[in-house]
């Protein structure tokens, strides 16, 4: 069975509204709360290329690839999509790599917006 990536959304949605129910300090959740948003779509949208439009994803560069394919399209949804992902992977490199985040509760909502534009976009697709 094929795991339903939207459920990174649900998660990382019950931890932002909810950060107290893990024992661990606000910044790290709302940290997982971005990287979990981030993987959600972009695996979405991953598939989507590979399964809907047929083409072959490779092994490297592959957060490059997904999104410069969907802006590199002439449908402006497909250049929405790929402009948001592009934003989220940014957001998601400062919450899994840098040592300050700062507001990261702010961060993790704007990740949050633009994983569900993201995931409506593909609908829309």
């Amino acid at each position: 069975m094929r795991f339903n990536w939207k459920e990174y959304y649900s998660i990382a949605e019950q931890l932002f509204n909810n950060p107290g129910q893990v024992s661990s300090s606000p910044e790290a959740v709302y940290r997982l709360v971005i990287s979990r948003a981030y993987y959600s779509v972009f695996v979405q949208s991953r598939n989507y290329l590979r399964d809907v439009i047929g083409l072959k994803i490779p092994k490297r560069d592959v957060h490059r690839y997904v999104s410069q394919t969907f802006t590199d399209s002439q449908n402006q949804t497909s250049i929405k999509t790929g402009i948001r992902l592009i934003k989220l992977s940014a957001y998601r490199n400062l919450a899994d790599y840098e040592d300050n985040l700062f507001e990261a509760k702010s961060v993790a909502q704007k990740a949050l917006r633009l994983a569900l534009q993201v995931a409506t976009d593909l609908d829309k697709l």
